[in-house]
């Protein structure tokens, strides 16, 4: 099992790599409390070309949230496989990193 174990470890981080993850780029217009200290983040990006505006709504854990403020623009980068619920606009979970880029 020992043996094991490292080997398991090695190919789990290589799948966590940051490829794998979806990003997502915008203007925090909102921030609410959700459960367990979370913090839902409104991200509004708008689309290139025409006037539709696309709003994504992040769980963020505590860690992450503290020094995000309304009218930030960041980059999201989450895993969309790890939930999502589709309302308007849809709830996502699997937040694991943000960069900010600008203000």
């Amino acid at each position: 099992m020992r043996i094991l174990l490292p080997l398991i470890l090695i190919i789990f981080l290589a799948a966590c790599n940051d490829d794998d993850l979806s990003i997502f780029s915008g203007n925090v217009t909102e921030i609410t409390s959700a459960n367990n200290n979370f913090k839902w983040v409104y991200v509004e990006q708008e689309n290139e070309g025409n006037e539709d505006e696309t709003t994504i709504i992040f769980s963020v854990p505590p860690e992450m949230h503290e020094e995000i403020e309304v009218g930030d623009d960041i980059t999201v980068y989450y895993d969309e496989y790890v939930g999502r619920n589709d309302s308007l606009p849809p709830q996502q979970f699997g937040v694991e990193r943000i960069e900010f880029t600008g203000n």
